[in-house]
């Protein structure tokens, strides 16, 4: 669908004096995005067939003149964008016409690259985005920042601010590897130089905790097998989502969300994974069928698990906000759970996917077939899950030399 570009009178918004803000208004593929001018209109002096004050209007030729440059530029930038076949939103062509390439803003492009993921419905990079920006605004204490402001100082300030404040250095990481990539689009987009571009100098490698122990042992499996709880009370629910994961080849929270009554097929579970797009076709042991039965005695909707709903979570907005609130009461009733069946780690859904990956191991089963049952694109990324457990299985074995 094509891009337009007119220029309206925003009537949504009113000024004290009563007058309403006049915008260019961008709309691609349905959805609009609005650039404020700096001038305004009372609603009985704006025509809106033409997009133009009226005659009566003060200085009427000036605002004329500097709504046709503004709608000029605006429609030339879109055919620019066109011509270069790139994917673009029209939150991209209202940066561009709103911001001086060489002041541009930190937070503005951050909040630019969020829009398109969420209009794109990436909710889950969206977030990540949002807790980035969140923590950047924390150190600058809301203050905003130009994107030649980000060096190597303020990098290292952002570092050691954190470190102190007893945060992790993955955490750390994860918040600088996404700030890495807004300046990354920075410079894709012009506004920043490369001789500008801090993370030259700041390596992002070195914040990374050693290797934690993030899966259980199967003996500890059975104890939360064993586990008793109140049928369908929460942690009921967070205890057979863990289980439902293990026997299923680590299927991921998010994913569990997801699952409908329809994908369970002849005894089948059929889904896509929502990071990778792979499909899954997995034959349910007795224990799953187990879960099913107790879960399809509250079914209440398409859904298997009663995390999502047709009625109430209709867009990707609304299904990861409602996700993000509920893994943390998961996890929360998972932790209690692990503390009175005595299991030394923080349980958390992602132990779960851990512990399926280190049991096939120990188990004997190559790398490369606990790579393609996680739905790993390589065997590096399942060796990392790995890895946290090699020096425990060591020990274990030197026990009997």
């Amino acid at each position: 669908m094509a891009t337009s570009v007119d220029s309206i009178l925003f009537t949504s918004k009113t000024y004290s004096n009563g007058e309403h803000p006049i915008a260019l208004r961008v709309t691609k593929d349905r959805k609009s995005k609005y650039l404020f001018l700096g001038y305004s209109c009372p609603k009985d002096l704006w025509d809106v067939d033409s997009g133009l004050p009226k005659k009566k209007y003060p200085n009427k030729t000036i605002l004329d003149a500097i709504l046709s440059k503004k709608l000029a530029q605006a429609k030339d930038l879109v055919m620019q964008y066109d011509l270069s076949e790139k994917h673009y939103q029209a939150a991209d062509i209202v940066l561009e016409l709103g911001s001086n390439k060489k002041s541009q803003s930190l937070f503005e492009l951050y909040e630019t690259i969020i829009q398109r993921m969420i209009e794109e419905n990436r909710v889950g990079n969206a977030n990540a985005y949002k807790d980035s920006l969140r923590a950047i605004k924390a150190f600058t204490n809301s203050k905003d920042k130009k994107l030649k402001e980000i060096t190597y100082e303020f990098l290292t300030g952002f570092e050691t601010s954190y470190l102190k404040k007893g945060a992790k250095k993955n955490t750390i990481g994860a918040y600088l590897r996404i700030l890495r990539a807004v300046m990354n689009e920075a410079i894709k987009r012009g506004y920043l130089k490369e001789t500008e571009y801090p993370f030259k100098s700041f390596k992002l490698g070195r914040l990374k905790n050693e290797a934690e122990h993030r899966a259980i042992k199967k003996e500890q499996v059975e104890d939360i097998e064993k586990f008793e709880t109140i049928l369908h009370s929460k942690l009921w629910l967070a205890r057979v989502i863990f289980l439902f994961s293990y026997y299923n080849q680590g299927i991921n929270f998010i994913d569990i969300s997801s699952l409908k009554w329809s994908d369970i097929r002849e005894g089948r579970l059929n889904y896509i994974r929502s990071k990778t797009k792979d499909k899954f076709s997995i034959k349910l042991n007795g224990r799953s069928l187990e879960i099913l039965e107790r879960l399809d005695e509250i079914k209440v909707d398409d859904y298997i698990f009663p995390i999502l709903s047709t009625e109430h979570h209709k867009t990707e907005v609304q299904k990861g906000n409602r996700m993000k609130k509920v893994i943390k009461e998961v996890n929360s009733n998972l932790r209690e759970i692990g503390r009175l069946c005595g299991i030394p780690i923080n349980l958390t859904t992602y132990v779960s996917r851990h512990t399926y990956a280190t049991v096939l191991k120990r188990a004997g089963v190559s790398t490369a077939i606990i790579s393609e049952s996680l739905g790993h694109e390589t065997e590096s990324i399942t060796q990392h899950y790995l890895d946290s457990f090699e020096n425990s299985v060591i020990d274990d074995a030197n026990e009997y030399l």
